[in-house]
C-alpha cells in the first residue's frame, strides 16, 4: 500500500507536468528533455531506496518492527522537496522558453537579412536595366548622328554630281563662246583686212601694231569672259563647298570626342569588371571553405548516426534483458508457489521432516535469484541512462549541424544572387555556367540528404514501432504476473484456513505458524521486489513513451525541415528561372550591343575615309582654283593690255579718218 500511496501522486504530478508540456505547444523539446530528466532521477533515488530497504531488510530479524521500518522507509517523499524540483523545473523551462525566444529572434534577423538582399538584388536588377537603356539611348543617338552624317554626305555627293553636270554645261556654253568670239574674230579680221585695204597708205608697222592690238584685245575680252564666267561659277559654288567642308569637319571632330569618351568608358567598365572578378574570387574561395567545414559537418553528423544507431541497438538489447528478467521473476514466483504448495499441503496428506528441512534453502534461493535478477535491473537501468545521456549530447549536435547547413544553403543562395548581377559578358556567362553548375551540384546534394533523412525517418519509425511492440509484451507480462499473484494470494489465503479434525500436535501447529509467518513475510518482500519490477518496468514504459514522443518530435521537426526545404527549393527554381531569363535578354541585349558597336565602327571608318576623300577631292579643287585664279590674273593682265591697244588704235583710227577726211576735202574739186 505504501508503494501504491508512493506512485500514485507521482503519477498526477507526471500528468500535470505532461499536460503542461503538451500547453506549451510542439517546439518545447528542451523542456520535454527536462522533464524527463527530472523524472528519471525521481524514479533512480527511489529504486536506490527501494533496493537498499530490501539489502538490510535480508540480513534483519523478522519482526513486526522490521515490517514498520520497511513502511516508513517506503513513505512518500517530502513536498517542499517536490516543489523545489518543480519550481527548478518551471525555471528551467522558463530559461528553456527564453533560449527559444532568442532562437526564434534570430531567425527572424536572419529573414529581415535575406528579404534586403532580396531587395539589393532588385535594385542591382532595376540599376543594371536603367544603364542598359541609357546604353540603348546612346547608341540611338550615335546611330542617328551617324544616319544624318551619311545623308549629309548622300546630300554633298548629289550637289557635287549637280556640280560636275553644270560645269560640262559651262564648258558647252564656253565652247559655244569661243566659237562665236571665233566667227567674230574672223570678221574683225574681215574687217580689218578691208580697213588695211582702205589704209593702204598707212604704214606695215601701223597695220601689224593695230592688229596686234585688235587680237590683244580680243584676246583679253575672251579671257575677261572666262574670268566672268569662272568667277560666277566659283561663287556660287566654292562658298557652299566651303560651308558644307566646315560643317562636316565639326562633325568629324565631334565623332572623335564622342570616341574617345566611348573608349574612355570601355576602360572604365574593364576596371571595374577586373574589381568586380577578384570580388568574385573572394566569395568563391569563400564559398569553398564553407562547403568544406559542411563536409566535415557531414562527416561528423554520419558518425553521430552511426553511433545512434548503435545505441539504439543497445537500447533494444537492453529491452530484451528486460523480458529475461520478467520471465526470471515469474519463474521466482512459480517456485514460490510451490513452496507454498509444500508449505500449505491438504489435510489428508502429512509432511515429511525432509522437506521441512529443505524449505529455507529453496527459499533463500528464489531470494537469491531475485537479488540477482535486482541487480541486473540495476545496471540495465545504469546502461540506459547511459544511453539516454548519449542521445542528449548526439541531439544539439545535429541540431548544430542542421542550422549549419542551413546557413551554408543560405549562403550559397546569397553568392549566387550576387554573382548573377556582376561581370563582363563573356566573364558573366562563365560565371553564371559555374553557379548554375554549383546549383545543380547543391542539388543533388540536398537529394542525397533528403533521402537520408528520409531512411533515418523511417529507421525511427520501425524502432518507435518496436518499441511499442516490446511495451506491449511487457504490458501483457505484467498483467500475467499480476493474474498469478492474484490466484498466489487466493491459494494462500485459502491454506490459511484451519483445517477441521485435524491431529497435529500444538508444537507442530506453532512452528507451522512461525513458518508461515517468516513465509508470508517472504512472499510481502517478494512482492515489494515485484512492485520495484513492476515499477521499473512502468519507468522503462515511461522513458520508451518519452523516447517516441521525442521521436514523433524529430519527424515533426524533419518534416517541417522538409517543407521548408522544398519552399527553399521551389524559391530557388524562381530565382534560378529569374535569373537564367535576365541573363539570356542581358546576354542578347549585349550581343546586340557589341553588334551595333561594331557596325557603328565600321560606319565611322567608311566615314571616315569619306572624309578623307572629301578632303583629298577639297585639296584638289583648292589647287585647282589657285590655278585658275593665276591664270585669270593673267589673262586679266592681258585684256587690260588689249583694251589699251585699242583704245589707242582707235584714237589712230579717229586722227587716220580725220586726217582722209580734210585730204579727201582738199583733194574733192571746188565749184
Amino acid at each position: 500500500m505504501a508503494q501504491t500511496g508512493d506512485a500514485s501522486p507521482r503519477c498526477g504530478r507526471h500528468g500535470d507536468l505532461k499536460a503542461s508540456r503538451e500547453s506549451m505547444g510542439p517546439d518545447r523539446g528542451e523542456a520535454d528533455q527536462a522533464v524527463a530528466a527530472v523524472d528519471t532521477r525521481l524514479i533512480e533515488t527511489s529504486s536506490d531506496n527501494i533496493y537498499s530497504n530490501f539489502k538490510s531488510s535480508r540480513h534483519r530479524s523478522v519482526g513486526p518492527s522490521a515490517e514498520s521500518q520497511q513502511v516508513e522507509k517506503l513513505e512518500p517523499r517530502d513536498p517542499a522537496a517536490l516543489e523545489s524540483d518543480l519550481r527548478k523545473l518551471h525555471k528551467k523551462l522558463r530559461k528553456y522558453e527564453q533560449q527559444w525566444m532568442a532562437k526564434d529572434a534570430e531567425v527572424k534577423e536572419k529573414e529581415l537579412a535575406l528579404e534586403e538582399l532580396h531587395l539589393k538584388l532588385q535594385r542591382t536588377v532595376e540599376d543594371s536595366k536603367a544603364e542598359l537603356e541609357n546604353r540603348d539611348r546612346y547608341l540611338n543617338s550615335l546611330q542617328e548622328i551617324v544616319e544624318a552624317q551619311a545623308e549629309k554626305i548622300r546630300e554633298a555627293e548629289a550637289q557635287r554630281g549637280k556640280l560636275e553636270f553644270e560645269a560640262r554645261d559651262l564648258r558647252l556654253e564656253l565652247e559655244d563662246i569661243t566659237e562665236e568670239l571665233q566667227r567674230k574674230i574672223s570678221k574683225m579680221e574681215d574687217q580689218l583686212l578691208q580697213s588695211e585695204e582702205a589704209l593702204l597708205k598707212s604704214s606695215a608697222e601701223q597695220k601689224d601694231a593695230v592688229i596686234a592690238d585688235l587680237r590683244k584685245q580680243l584676246a583679253d575680252k575672251t579671257n575677261d569672259y572666262n574670268r566672268m564666267q569662272q568667277e560666277l561659277k566659283t561663287l556660287d559654288t566654292f562658298a557652299v563647298m566651303r560651308q558644307r567642308l566646315d560643317s562636316l569637319l565639326g562633325e568629324v571632330t565631334s565623332c572623335h570626342r564622342q570616341m574617345d569618351t566611348l573608349t574612355q568608358g570601355i576602360v572604365d567598365r574593364d576596371q571595374e569588371i577586373k574589381e568586380k572578378n577578384q570580388i568574385l574570387r573572394k566569395l568563391t574561395k569563400e564559398i569553398n571553405d564553407t562547403t568544406a567545414t559542411n563536409a566535415e559537418l557531414q562527416r561528423k553528423l554520419d558518425h553521430k548516426v552511426h553511433e545512434h544507431q548503435a545505441l539504439r541497438e543497445n537500447f533494444r538489447r537492453t529491452e530484451e534483458k528486460l523480458c529475461g528478467i520478467a520471465n526470471q521473476v515469474l519463474t521466482g514466483e512459480a517456485i514460490l508457489g510451490h513452496i507454498v504448495d509444500k508449505v500449505m499441503p491438504n489435510s489428508k496428506t502429512q509432511l515429511g521432516t525432509d522437506s521441512w528441512e529443505s524449505l529455507p534453502d529453496e527459499i533463500l534461493q528464489a531470494v537469491d535469484n531475485l537479488v540477482d535478477a535486482a541487480s541486473r535491473t540495476d545496471s540495465l537501468e545504469r546502461e540506459l541512462n547511459g544511453l539516454r545521456r548519449l542521445l542528449e549530447k548526439l541531439s544539439p549536435e545535429s541540431e548544430a549541424s542542421e542550422i549549419m547547413s542551413e546557413n551554408t544553403e543560405s549562403l550559397e543562395i546569397s553568392e549566387v544572387a550576387r554573382g548573377a548581377s556582376r561581370g563582363h559578358p563573356d566573364k558573366t556567362r562563365a560565371d553564371m555556367a559555374r553557379t548554375l553548375e554549383t546549383l545543380r551540384i547543391v542539388e543533388s546534394e540536398k537529394l542525397l540528404l533528403q533521402r537520408e533523412s528520409q531512411e533515418i525517418l523511417a529507421g525511427h519509425l520501425t524502432e518507435i514501432s518496436s518499441l511499442r511492440k516490446s511495451l506491449a509484451e511487457c504490458e501483457a507480462a505484467l498483467s500475467a504476473c499480476r493474474e498469478e499473484n492474484e490466484k498466489l494470494k487466493a491459494l494462500v489465503d485459502r491454506d490459511l484456513v484451519p483445517p477441521t479434525g485435524t491431529a497435529e500436535t500444538p508444537n507442530q501447529v506453532e512452528e507451522l505458524l512461525s513458518k508461515l509467518e517468516n513465509l508470508e513475510k517472504e512472499k510481502a518482500l517478494l512482492r515489494t521486489d515485484l512492485a520495484d519490477v513492476q515499477k521499473q518496468l512502468e519507468q522503462a514504459r515511461v522513458e520508451i513513451q518519452n523516447k517516441t514522443s521525442e521521436i514523433e518530435g524529430m519527424t515533426r521537426t524533419s518534416s517541417r525541415r522538409q517543407n521548408d526545404l522544398t519552399l527553399f527549393e521551389e524559391k530557388l527554381q524562381e530565382l534560378r528561372a529569374r535569373f537564367e531569363s535576365k541573363l539570356h535578354a542581358l546576354s542578347d541585349e549585349l550581343t546586340n550591343s557589341d553588334m551595333e558597336k561594331k557596325s557603328l565602327a565600321a560606319k565611322v571608318s567608311t566615314l571616315e575615309k569619306q572624309i578623307e576623300d572629301s578632303e583629298a577631292t577639297l585639296i584638289m579643287f583648292r589647287n585647282a582654283v589657285d590655278r585658275l585664279e593665276k591664270e585669270l590674273a593673267l589673262k586679266s593682265g592681258e585684256l587690260e593690255g588689249l583694251m589699251k591697244r585699242l583704245e589707242v588704235s582707235n584714237y589712230r583710227k579717229t586722227g587716220i579718218s580725220a586726217q582722209l577726211r580734210t585730204f579727201f576735202r582738199k583733194i574733192r574739186p571746188t565749184k
